[in-house]
């Protein structure tokens, strides 16, 4: 016995087999994560997530930028709309019907009655697009990102005329901007109730 180290037995150290089951003597590799097997996991996490959050920012900033657009184009289309349908109400004049009711026009606004007898003005300041009634008084904003507001007024031939006597078409260009770039939208409007 001189040569024998003899290792103290205590309960549940020896398997069944007789080969020990201490840690310390054990040869079997132990289950669970190195270090350096967590730290590399960790990376490819943060990397997975920082490519994540980069595509949803970009998500959000064209979410918001497509409905600063339609907003946009809604504003447009309402105060298009509107004057089409303010312009086509447009009176005969009740001393010369064969004339329209026209007060006062110009390339960046109209001064008119319509046919139930209402004044109405439309007019550019800055860049804002009103329409403004005598009533019931008010003024109404019909858009506040005018970039610019054209008014041409055409006979029947469709020549152009200074001459409220011979307007039969009125063309309106509207051109409102946001960030993303101008939007314009132009139409020709045939005034009714001719002679």
């Amino acid at each position: 016995m001189s040569g024998d180290i003899s290792i103290p037995s205590f309960p549940g150290m020896r398997g069944n087999d007789g080969t020990c089951r201490h840690a310390a003597f054990s040869r079997k590799r132990q289950r669970g994560f190195t270090l350096i097997e967590l730290v590399i996991s960790i990376m490819v996490l943060g990397i997975l997530g920082a490519t994540a959050a980069y595509g949803i920012q970009n998500g959000v900033i064209a979410f918001q930028t497509t409905q600063e657009t339609l907003d946009s184009l809604g504003k447009l289309r309402y105060a298009t709309e509107r004057l089409t349908r303010e312009l086509r109400e447009v009176r005969r004049d009740p001393l010369d019907s064969s004339r329209y009711d026209i007060a006062t026009f110009g390339t960046n606004g109209i001064e008119f009655i319509k046919q139930d007898g209402t004044e109405v003005t439309v007019a550019v300041s800055g860049s804002t697009l009103t329409l403004e009634y005598d009533n019931p008084a008010g003024a109404y904003i019909l858009t506040d990102q005018l970039t610019s507001f054209t008014l041409g007024y055409f006979d029947v031939d469709g020549n152009t005329t200074a001459d409220a006597a011979t307007v039969a078409f009125i063309e309106l260009e509207i051109v409102l901007s946001d960030n993303s770039g101008p939007m314009p939208q132009r139409g020709r409007i045939a005034l009714r109730s001719r002679p």
